[in-house]
């Protein structure tokens, strides 16, 4: 699943309102209706949303491929 994929399914699935969100994360209630719609999001609001929403980047445990 992808960040952004994530990030939809998080914010889907948080039981505040869209203005409510917005005012957690300082932004527009705008930029969220795009992004549940499919629309991109800047890096520095993906990570107002991960922070509003809980969410951290962890890195993913890869296994080496042997040559």
């Amino acid at each position: 699943m992808t960040l952004e994929e994530q990030l939809r399914q998080a914010l889907a699935a948080d039981p505040r309102t869209i203005y409510e969100i917005a005012k957690a994360t300082a932004t527009e209630p705008d930029i969220w209706y795009r992004f549940q719609a499919g629309k991109t999001i800047r890096l520095d609001s993906a990570a107002k949303l991960a922070s509003a929403l809980g969410l951290e980047l962890k890195p993913i445990k890869r296994t080496r491929k042997k040559p």
